[in-house]
């Protein structure tokens, strides 16, 4: 099934095959269905397919062969949807823009206190006192790490 936004087909495959069957129909519509289906070198049932607009039953390259049949040409034209540059990696665009840089240095910041904070409950513990909000020395970093039973 074609995904839908706001109930229009956003399949580009899905809106050619229409594009094509209308023609199709457009210019068939003017004879009898057994004149069409013959001239199009198919059955009168899909002939009746396409004037229903049941083209979920044709592929891309039978429409464009009907056309062929019956002296039309198909012309494929590719066009930008928006100016600019291709973003090849839009995932992580979006995870970029969703976890920016300001996020994980907070994160690194929180877990850094999170170590201090327990850093100071040990030199508390032990009775001496935690230099403050500067980094501990090297000696009560390795002390800590010493005493930790991890």
């Amino acid at each position: 099934m074609a995904p839908t936004m706001g109930g229009m087909d956003t399949d580009p495959i899905l809106a050619l095959k229409r594009q094509l069957a209308a023609e199709i129909v457009e210019l068939s519509d003017r004879v009898p269905l057994i004149v069409a289906a013959h001239r199009l070198g198919i059955d009168q049932s899909r002939v009746c397919d396409l004037r229903k607009g049941r083209v979920e039953r044709f592929s891309l390259e039978r429409l464009i062969r009907l056309l062929g049949k019956i002296d039309r040409s198909v012309t494929l034209e590719v066009v930008r949807d928006q100016p600019g540059k291709i973003n090849w990696t839009p995932k992580l665009t979006e995870w970029r823009r969703n976890f920016p840089l300001a996020k994980l240095r907070m994160a690194e910041a929180e877990y850094r206190r999170a170590g201090n904070r327990e850093l100071e409950r040990r030199l508390q513990a032990q009775g001496r006192g935690y230099p403050g909000p500067a980094s501990p020395s090297a000696d009560d970093v390795d002390e800590y790490l010493d005493d930790d039973p991890r």
